[in-house]
């Protein structure tokens, strides 16, 4: 049981480490980062929210991307 908790444990650090990416591609203008997702990654992280609560197209806009 120990074993399933430290490797999901693993998964949430990935993940919040991709998240963080996401967002920096986002404020750098970077749109070939999220070219590179899947479908069902990229629909995904229409849900992601940073710790103002503003979304990847709110941080990408506020930047002055508009890809």
């Amino acid at each position: 049981m120990e074993a399933e908790t430290d490797a999901t444990k693993g998964q949430e650090s990935k993940q919040q480490i991709r998240d963080e990416e996401l967002f920096k591609a986002a404020e750098s203008g970077n749109f070939l980062v999220f070219m590179s997702l899947s479908l069902q990654q990229l629909a995904k992280s229409i849900s992601f929210r940073n710790e103002d609560g503003r979304s990847l197209l709110h941080v990408s806009a506020s930047f002055g991307h508009s890809q």
